[in-house]
């Protein structure tokens, strides 16, 4: 008897079964449910397998090389966490950069990949090695587990707080690249939530959108400059930047030209990383749980390593504000 086939009877995904059965107290989960699980679990008899290939390895694969990952907190904080986590777990793992062959992980007894990924390396890593999950993209369409933050309510909560401020001109400084291998645009869903928020409040304005393809503090710079000579007296008086980097970036120019932030222009980020706290001005910012989203990524893996999982799962984590000098 098997997680799957209680989980069938239940009603209940893999994951959520595994996580009761094993007394997981940040689930949650109704008491019925508990319960139910828990009953269906005994009446089959049901005996974990307690074995685990402790001196198996996980390979961690990001789409960044190691010098890119140095800039960019986010995907460096994700991958550090899923290795202090599967360290936890009693699992060796071994850092798979962007730059280098993918083909060990062939060798490895599953996969954790880190990033944005083309539906063509996505297919290749998954050939490679079936025991796959992808963190920071969703992979539901090519039937690979993967975990992602929930960025729609982010974005939302972001323009409504604006607007509870009487900040009406709202812009977004966005980045969208290419994935690695120059197959696909990167296409930032939050724009899309951006646009529809604003659409429905009848304040979206398409030259309010500020579009780089770079993500990096002078990029971040540069394409507040553009916007601003562009724009000049009509430029927003509220800004959501989808990376701490690019928003240091934004203040370095709103700083050189003594543009007052939050006083003539409210600035929001995202990630809440240790650079949104150490700007000047300190600056509010769309906290995402990286650690939890390492930890939940790392718990699908075991669970298709250990429980042999065939139905691909999404894990949403939520997200929140935390409010600083650079917003009222």
């Amino acid at each position: 008897m098997s997680l799957k086939d209680i989980a069938l009877q239940a009603g209940v995904s893999i994951t959520t079964v595994s996580r009761i059965l094993n007394q997981d107290s940040s689930l949650s989960v109704a008491d019925e449910t508990r319960q139910r699980v828990e009953k269906i679990a005994n009446e089959m008899n049901y005996k974990p397998n307690k074995k685990k290939p402790r001196s198996a390895t996980i390979g961690i694969v990001t789409w960044f090389t190691e010098e890119q990952e140095k800039n960019d907190p986010y995907y460096l904080t994700l991958r550090l966490s899923a290795e202090k986590e599967l360290k936890k777990q009693g699992y060796k793992s071994v850092p798979i950069f962007g730059d280098s062959t993918w083909t060990n992980v062939r060798r490895c007894t599953g996969v954790i990949a880190i990033g944005r990924f083309s539906t063509t390396q996505q297919l290749r890593l998954k050939a490679l090695n079936p025991s796959l999950v992808i963190i920071g993209d969703n992979s539901l369409e090519n039937d690979i587990s993967c975990v992602t933050s929930d960025n729609e309510v982010g974005v939302k909560r972001v323009l409504q707080d604006f607007i509870d401020h009487s900040r009406e001109n709202i812009g977004i400084l966005i980045a969208e690249g290419r994935t690695s291998d120059d197959l696909e645009k990167i296409y930032d869903r939050r724009l899309v939530d951006y646009r529809h928020y604003l659409r429905s409040k009848h304040l979206y304005r398409a030259e309010n959108v500020f579009s780089i393809a770079e993500v990096s503090r002078k990029a971040g710079y540069n394409g507040i400059q553009t916007a601003y000579r562009k724009l000049g007296k009509d430029f927003p008086n509220a800004l959501f930047v989808t990376s701490d980097i690019l928003a240091l970036g934004a203040l370095d120019f709103f700083t050189e030209n003594e543009i007052k932030v939050p006083q003539q222009v409210s600035v929001v980020s995202f990630n809440d990383s240790q650079l949104a706290e150490t700007a000047k001005p300190t600056l509010t910012s769309v906290k995402v749980d990286l650690p939890l989203m390492a930890k939940r990524g790392v718990e699908m893996l075991l669970q298709i390593i250990t429980a042999d999982a065939d139905v691909a799962e999404r894990t949403i984590i939520g997200t929140s504000i935390s409010f600083r000098e650079s917003s009222d």
